[in-house]
C-alpha cells in the first residue's frame, strides 16, 4: 500500500455467507500515524469521512461483526492518507466468532491441543507411553531421512540437567 498525504483509496471486499468477525489493519513502519479507515456495509454506497458505517481507530485497526444478511455480498473500505506519505501493508482477517465455533462443534486447534494435554497430565502412565511412542516415531523418521543416528541429549547430559534442576 503506497499512500500519499490526503490520498484516498477505495477497496471492495467480498463478504462470506456466514457470520464472521472481520478485522482490517494497516501497518506503516516509520510513520507516526496510520491512515484513516472508513467502511460502508450498505451495498453500492461509498464511505466518506462523514458518511460511513464503521471507522478505524487511532492504531490503524477497523473491526466489525458481519451478520450474513441477505443481499449483503460485499462492503466498501476507504483508506485515507493523513499528513505524511505512507508505505505499508493492509491486512484483512475474517474469523468465525468464538460462540459460533463452540456451538457448531468446531474448535480451534489450540483449544484441542490444550484439552489433550490436560487429559495426558491427569494420567501420568498414558503421558509416559505417549512420550515414548513420540520419541520412537521421531527416531524412525530421522533414521529414514538419511540414516542419521539419533542421540538422546537428555541421557548424555543427565548429570548437568539434574544439577540445573536442583534447588539452590
Amino acid at each position: 500500500l503506497e499512500l500519499g498525504p490526503q490520498e484516498m483509496r477505495y477497496y471492495v471486499v467480498a463478504l462470506p455467507p456466514r457470520v464472521v468477525e472481520i478485522a482490517f489493519s494497516i501497518t506503516c513502519p516509520g510513520s507516526a500515524h496510520p491512515p484513516a479507515m472508513y467502511a460502508s456495509l450498505t451495498p453500492g454506497v461509498r464511505p466518506s469521512k462523514l458518511n460511513h458505517d464503521c471507522e478505524g481507530d487511532d492504531t490503524g485497526e477497523l473491526s466489525f461483526r458481519h451478520e450474513a444478511e441477505p443481499g449483503r455480498l460485499s462492503m466498501t473500505l476507504l483508506v485515507v492518507g493523513l499528513v505524511e506519505a505512507c508505505s505499508g501493508k493492509l491486512r484483512c482477517i475474517a474469523r468465525r466468532p468464538e460462540e459460533e465455533a463452540s456451538s457448531s462443534g468446531a474448535c480451534s486447534m489450540r483449544r484441542r491441543v490444550e484439552e489433550r494435554l490436560a487429559q495426558l497430565r491427569q494420567d501420568p502412565v498414558e503421558l509416559q507411553a505417549h512420550m515414548r511412542s513420540a520419541k520412537e516415531y521421531q527416531k524412525r523418521r530421522l533414521h529414514a531421512a538419511g540414516g542419521v543416528e539419533h542421540k538422546d541429549f537428555a541421557a548424555e547430559h543427565r548429570r548437568n540437567i539434574d544439577f540445573l534442576q536442583r534447588p539452590s
